[in-house]
C-alpha cells in the first residue's frame, strides 16, 4: 500500500513521467524475465522504449535538479568572484612569501660565509704575526707560556 508521500509524488508527476516509470518496469520485468531463461517477443521493442525513456527522464530530472539545485545568482556571482578574483591573490602573496623565505636564507647564508672568510684571514693573521715574532726573539730567550690556572691541572696530567 503506497504511504501518503507516495501518492502525493505520484500525483505530482506529468502523465509522460508515469508512462516513462511504467516503461522502466516493463523493461526490469523483461530483464529478469530473460535472466530466468524466457524468451519474449517484444524484449527488443521494450528495451528500445525503455532507452527513449530514459533519455526523457534524464530531461525531466535534469531540469527539475537545475531549478531545485542551482544557487541564486547572487551566490554564483560570490562564487565566481572568489575564483576569479580571491585565489589568485592568495596564491601570489604564498609566492611572495616563499620568494621573501628564499631569499632570506641566502642572505643568510652569504653572510655566515663572510663571517667565517673575515675569522679564516684573522687567525691566519695572528698566526703570522706570532710566527714572525718567534722566528726573531732567539730560542734561549723564549718565556715559559702562561698557562691559565684553570688549565693548570690538566696539563699535569698529560
Amino acid at each position: 500500500m503506497p504511504t501518503p508521500d507516495n501518492r502525493g509524488l505520484l500525483r505530482r508527476l506529468h502523465p509522460l513521467d508515469r508512462i516513462a516509470l511504467a516503461i522502466a518496469t516493463l523493461f526490469l520485468i523483461v530483464t529478469l524475465a530473460r535472466l530466468a531463461g524466457y524468451s519474449l517477443p517484444f524484449a527488443g521493442f521494450v528495451q528500445f522504449a525503455f532507452f527513449l525513456s530514459l533519455g526523457y527522464l534524464v530531461y525531466r530530472f535534469s531540469s527539475w535538479a537545475r531549478t531545485r539545485l542551482l544557487w541564486s545568482l547572487r551566490n554564483r556571482l560570490i562564487v565566481a568572484f572568489l575564483f576569479f578574483a580571491g585565489v589568485p591573490v592568495v596564491m601570489l602573496l604564498a609566492m611572495g612569501a616563499i620568494t621573501a623565505r628564499m631569499l632570506f636564507q641566502q642572505l643568510g647564508g652569504y653572510l655566515l660565509v663572510q663571517d667565517i672568510q673575515a675569522r679564516v684571514v684573522e687567525v691566519a693573521n695572528t698566526a703570522d704575526s706570532v710566527a714572525s715574532a718567534m722566528a726573531v726573539t732567539p730560542q734561549t730567550n723564549r718565556a715559559a707560556p702562561i698557562v691559565p690556572p684553570v688549565l693548570q691541572g690538566h696539563l699535569a696530567r698529560v
